[in-house]
């Protein structure tokens, strides 16, 4: 009697055993799975390019709202992550090179960030036509006030390398609840407007002798060649498969911006 006790006692053991074991490969074979679908998103192809000076439309699409009313935001759709839904009507300028932030037109505060000593500036014009675009009630209510942050418009090389945005021109937001350094990059245009915003980029070239602002040499810096294309990437949250905008090699400007 105790004999069949302890083989059934080892057999419920196994048992238990072989389930565990079955629970735990399931788990990691959905765990690759998710990495695979992941390898397969980061490595998708833009969902749209357009080109520098020709005029295309930017759709915003209405979210799904969960149950008490609130906007359900999602990173994986470009359409329901921008900051409003209609038409916005977008065109890219050329892109030109500048070897200082005023050289490019931006006045520059003498508290406030700064590109690294010897970085270039890239800048580019975007012009903002509001079609009949309505500003998310999510976006004014987080930023107080009808708003667009110009961050969407992300700059890297056709090489794959990353360009900062640090420099804006813009109408002003009346009503912006982030503080100074935040709101320079948010803009808004009304129904019916169209207005021009102007971008700068910091871009440090291969013989630049870049350094921080106590002077030190940089090398975490990210060295373009002045031939590079330039790519627009529009991201609402992941930049993965987002549109672009191919704008080629930059033009090297000799004078400071209104003055060509």
């Amino acid at each position: 009697m105790t004999s069949k006790r302890l083989n059934k006692g080892a057999f419920i053991c196994l048992a238990v055993c072989l389930i565990c074991v079955g629970v735990l490969v399931a788990s990691r074979m959905v765990e690759f799975i998710k990495r695979d679908d992941a390898q397969e998103v980061k490595s998708s192809p833009p969902i749209a390019t357009y080109q520098a000076g020709v005029p295309f439309d930017l759709v915003g699409d209405a979210r799904e709202v969960d149950s008490k009313g609130n906007e359900v935001w999602d990173p994986w759709d470009f359409s329901r992550g921008l900051d409003w839904t209609g038409t916005m009507r977008v065109t890219v300028s050329s892109p030109v090179l500048y070897d200082s932030p005023q050289d490019a037109g931006f006045a520059v505060a003498p508290d406030s960030a700064d590109a690294p000593a010897g970085s270039h500036i890239l800048a580019v014009d975007v012009a903002l036509e509001n079609v009949d675009a309505v500003c998310r009630k999510s976006v004014i209510s987080e930023n107080g006030a009808p708003s667009l942050n110009m961050m969407m418009f992300g700059m890297r090389t056709s090489a794959g390398g990353y360009c900062e945005a640090l420099y804006f021109f813009a109408p002003e937001v009346d009503g912006i609840t982030w503080d100074e350094s935040k709101s320079m990059s948010y803009a808004w245009v009304d129904q019916g407007s169209t207005a021009r915003l102007r971008i700068g980029y910091v871009v440090n070239l291969a013989g630049d002798s870049t350094s921080d602002a106590r002077g030190s040499s940089r090398s975490d810096v990210e060295l373009v060649a002045p031939d590079d294309d330039f790519q627009m990437v529009l991201d609402t949250g992941w930049t993965d498969g987002a549109p672009i905008v191919e704008l080629g090699a930059a033009t090297v400007s000799e004078v400071p911006h209104g003055a060509e």
